[in-house]
Formats: C-alpha cells, sequence, structure tokens
C-alpha cells in the first residue's frame, strides 16, 4: 500500500497545473519534502504532518472534488491507517473518515469500478471494520463484495476477499452470511491452488467453528480434523488456529465420554505449542460443577480453590480443596475438576507432569 503512495503521488506532480505559480511551487516543495521524508523517516507523524499540509493545498489549487486530490487525500488515509495498525485508535478512526470522503469523490468522479478501486475500497472496509467493530456497517462490507464479483477476479484474490468479509460478518454476529461466504472461500482456494491450500484449512477451522455453536459436533469435528491436516501439510502446525483446533477436539471428544481421542489432542496441543506458552495453565476441556441445590434456592454465592496434578496425558490428579467459602462447594468442584483435560508440560522434548495448578471455581446467582 505504502509502494502506491509514492508512484501515485509522483503522476499528481507531473500532470499538476496550479492556476497561481506561487501554489504550484509550494506545493512542488512540500511534496518533495514529503517523498523525503517517506525515503528516510521512520517516523509516520512527521510524515502525515506534511500529507495534511499538501491535502490542504490541493484543495485549494485543484478544489475539492478532484482528481488529483482525491490522489493525494488517498495518501493520507494510508498513512493514517498505518498508523492505526488495524486497532480501534483515533489514527484508524481518521482513516476511516478520509477514506469515506475519498470515495465519495471517486464517485462523484464516476471512476471505473475495477481491480485497482476495489483494492482500495477493500483497505477502506477492514480499516472501518477494525476502528468500528460491531458497531461498522454491512453495507461496506457488502458493497465490496458486490465489487469484487462484478470485476472478474483470479480464483486466488477472491477467496481471500471472501474470506475476510466472512470473518467481518463473524464478528457482526451474522453467522449465516459468514458461514456462505467461508464455503466460497473454501471452493476458491480449491479451485486456484488446491484442496490441500492453507486457505483451505482456515476455511476448515472457521466453519468447523459456526458447526459447534450449531451443536453440530460430528461435522465440527471432520472440519476440525481436516484443518489440521492441511496445516500439518503447509507447515503450519502449531499456528493459533491449530492449536484452538485441538483444543475444540479435547472438548468434543469428552462431552462425548471419548477420553481416549481427547489425549491426542491434549498432547498435539502441549507438543505444538510455542514453549513460552507452557507456563499457562488453562484447561483446554472444563467441566461445569452442578450448583448445589439448596444453595440455588436461598442464592447462596461463593467460591473454591482447588489445587492438583496435571500428568503427562493432560489428566488431572489428586485433586484436593485449597480453600472454600463453604463446604456446600466442595463435593461439586471436586468432582468437575476431576473432568479438567490440560495440555501436559514439556520440557526438554518430554512430557511430564505438573504439580502445585491451581484453580478456582466461582458459584454465583445469574
Amino acid at each position: 500500500m505504502l509502494k502506491n503512495i509514492i508512484i501515485i503521488s509522483l503522476l499528481l506532480i507531473t500532470t499538476a497545473a496550479a492556476d497561481q505559480a506561487a501554489d504550484k511551487a509550494e506545493f512542488k516543495r512540500l511534496y518533495a519534502e514529503f517523498s523525503e521524508l517517506y525515503a528516510n523517516s521512520e517516523e509516520l507523524d512527521p510524515i502525515i504532518e506534511v500529507a495534511e499540509q499538501v491535502y490542504n493545498l490541493a484543495q485549494n489549487i485543484y478544489g475539492k472534488s478532484s482528481q488529483n486530490t482525491a490522489v493525494v487525500l488517498y495518501n493520507l488515509a494510508s498513512l493514517y491507517d498505518e498508523k492505526g495498525s488495524n486497532q480501534l485508535n483515533d489514527a484508524e478512526i481518521k482513516a476511516v473518515e478520509l477514506y469515506k470522503v475519498y470515495f465519495k469523490i471517486l464517485d462523484k468522479l464516476k471512476t471505473p469500478k475495477d481491480e485497482t478501486y476495489l483494492d482500495q475500497y477493500f483497505s477502506f472496509v477492514i480499516a472501518e471494520n477494525n476502528a468500528l467493530g460491531i458497531k461498522s456497517k454491512k453495507l461496506y462490507a457488502n458493497r465490496a463484495m458486490k465489487i469484487a464479483q462484478e470485476v472478474n477476479l483470479p480464483p486466488l484474490k477472491l477467496a481471500n476477499i471472501e474470506h475476510t468479509i466472512a470473518i467481518i460478518n463473524v464478528n457482526k454476529g451474522s453467522i449465516k452470511k459468514a458461514k456462505t461466504f467461508f464455503n466460497q472461500s473454501k471452493e476458491n482456494y480449491s479451485k486456484a491452488e488446491g484442496v490441500d491450500h492453507i486457505g483451505v484449512g482456515k476455511n476448515l477451522f472457521w466453519l468447523a467453528k459456526i458447526d459447534v455453536g450449531n451443536d453440530q459436533d460430528d461435522d465440527a469435528t471432520e472440519k476440525f480434523l481436516k484443518s489440521i491436516e492441511i496445516f500439518d501439510k503447509n507447515g503450519f502446525k502449531g499456528n493459533d488456529l491449530a492449536l484452538i483446533s485441538h483444543a475444540n477436539l479435547v472438548q468434543i471428544y469428552e462431552k462425548s465420554g471419548q477420553s481416549d481421542k481427547a489425549t491426542k489432542h491434549c498432547i498435539a496441543a502441549s507438543v505444538e505449542r510455542p514453549v513460552d506458552v507452557n507456563r499457562y495453565f488453562i484447561p483446554l476441556y472444563r467441566a461445569q460443577p452442578k450448583y448445589p441445590r439448596g444453595a440455588l434456592n436461598s442464592s447462596k454465592e461463593g467460591y473454591v480453590v482447588l489445587e492438583f496434578i496435571v500428568d503427562e496425558s493432560g489428566f488431572t490428579k489428586d485433586v484436593k480443596v485449597i480453600e472454600s467459602s463453604s463446604k456446600v462447594f466442595e463435593k461439586g468442584s471436586l468432582a468437575a475438576a476431576r473432568k479438567y483435560r490440560y495440555a501436559p508440560t514439556v520440557r526438554d522434548g518430554k512430557l511430564i507432569a505438573t504439580t502445585g495448578v491451581r484453580v478456582r471455581v466461582e458459584y454465583k446467582v445469574i
């Protein structure tokens, strides 16, 4: 994206014709300063400061809705987008505001909605989603998808866009639409690069997550297993999606009483995860304790702190109560913790038992 800033801006300089010689000279001077900063500065703020001046001057010289003004506006929006780093902050919000003005200009100028337009518009869609989250507008993502379908993109590029649009829909709770786009993306990745492409694996992962949410555990299991297989083939063993897949499979297998199959994925999660993750002990499967009827009827709340060993297969052993607010909560907590499953610790390439693991079980009336 930043390479386009320099190329487009240079084209602007060669074609610009200011009404006043002084304005034109100032515009060229500012652009030269912009280019120098862009080439040599590691800080974005000084570049943005000059880019703001270039944009303001362009409006005076060419008008607010000219093609030339649109070019420098897009450059400025891209810089704020870069500063925002796809996170919710003032820079990303500013980028979104500038992108909106930019596309209003392009549409007023009847700019063809070709692949270049789509690339730029998609940057805006991602920035808007990152800046506003669930408050982002569906119409922007829908418009991007419509343009992508009309442009007749190669399957691989279309698959990338479909996957991103699908995740945006997941974040907004539009699960049905997300599922449609994940399936379309999977098919286009398969068409472009084959059924074992990493993109196919990523889409299968998300489709499995949707299956879990719909209590379709058999379908989810099949997709998680296939996604893990694809990640392995592409050298992505142990990536976040693979580890989450293993964790989900542990939960599915434990819920159905298939502890042996769950153990395989407890160990896989242990062996594949980054070494520094070993210090964090979070259950891959956490059975829910039964709320004691008497305590529930009287709206009594409390807690229990438990300590135990996690063995080489991720099972809990020697579970004991360390502290509790009331004995009434202890029996159910002990029973639940004995069903917990963990990714065991790996040390020097070997699976080992971990002692002194503690959890706090809370009882709250909702």
